[in-house]
């Protein structure tokens, strides 16, 4: 359901704001490990290892000793983060939506990150490009323990909302996180271009060009 006037605007991060490739990623790791990517792949994704450190179960220092352990090697830990995070683009005309809106509506709705990442991914993000600095809120999945399209981690952010869910609008890449979302009532869409965003952004009352 569309609400009226979104009182929240809340974002997703990868695939809207930053582009990342997990391709890349297995690929840059294996390299450093002597594996193969697709060894890289099962370990971290098919075991679930990778959700264990969005979910912040694991830190970065126990994934490095799993590592060690499974393929047999000495790993250095600012390699292995290096490789792991170096796989991040900018969505430049996302990001301008984003900042737009942030300089609008600054003191008036809360702009929320609402994000399934891990301690070392974000660390990258932050230190390349300061995403931090366009939010009033940030809900990072490793640091609440929960990972969409979980309700724990809505609830979350509505919570710092501070305003009824139908009232907030969200946007996520993901259709799975997007029904999570509706199922707790939140006004959510799935993320196709900026162009459709302004357009969602814009039929709830926010103005995206300054």
């Amino acid at each position: 359901m569309t609400s009226e006037f979104a009182k929240a605007i809340i974002f997703d991060l990868g695939k809207v704001l930053i582009d990342f490739s997990v391709d890349r990623a297995c690929s840059q790791v294996a390299h450093l490990i002597g594996a193969s990517p697709k060894e890289i792949h099962s370990f971290l994704f098919l075991d679930g290892r990778e959700f264990d450190f969005e979910r912040g179960i694991i830190s970065f220092e126990e994934l490095q000793l799993q590592f060690q352990a499974h393929f047999g090697t000495q790993v250095d830990g600012s390699a292995l983060a290096r490789a792991a995070s170096d796989i991040f683009k900018p969505i430049d005309e996302t990001i301008k939506i984003l900042k737009s809106v942030h300089q609008k509506y600054i003191g008036q709705r809360p702009i929320i990150l609402l994000s399934n990442t891990n301690e070392i991914h974000w660390q990258h993000i932050q230190s390349n490009w300061g995403i931090h600095q366009w939010f009033d809120h940030l809900v990072l999945s490793y640091e609440v323990k929960s990972m969409k399209p979980e309700e724990q981690i809505y609830r979350h952010a509505i919570k710092l909302a501070g305003c009824d869910p139908q009232s907030c609008f969200f946007v996520d890449d993901v259709p799975a996180n997007v029904d999570g979302a509706k199922k707790c009532g939140i006004d959510a869409v799935l993320y196709e271009s900026p162009k459709k965003l302004r357009a969602d952004l814009e039929m709830r009352g926010i103005e995206t060009v300054i």
